[in-house]
């Protein structure tokens, strides 16, 4: 028996659903992102710059002091960087 083609059959376009309306919220544009300002400092203060390798450097010193058990990372560095601030600006 000979097999059937689809030769005569024309494809037809599949009916599209409706769209749903777009509410406001989907249609309005993005708000644009706004940046935090800078602190505002005091006229003619100096900014005192400590490199990451300084603050890490004596947060290890902290955690070896303990003999590198407990204690946390993070408050280690919040010290280091705290005790290297009151070292520059009290010279």
């Amino acid at each position: 028996m000979p097999r059937k083609t689809n030769d005569s059959v024309t494809a037809t376009p599949r009916p599209r659903a409706p769209r749903k309306a777009a509410t406001a919220s989907e249609s309005a544009p993005p708000a644009p992102r706004r940046h935090k300002k800078a602190t505002p400092t005091a006229t003619g203060s100096v900014e005192i710059v400590i490199s990451r390798e300084e603050i890490a450097a004596l947060a290890y010193t902290y955690w070896e002091a303990r003999g590198f058990q407990q204690g946390s990372p993070e408050e280690d560095w919040l010290r280091a960087e705290a005790e290297l601030r009151s070292q520059t600006s009290a010279a």
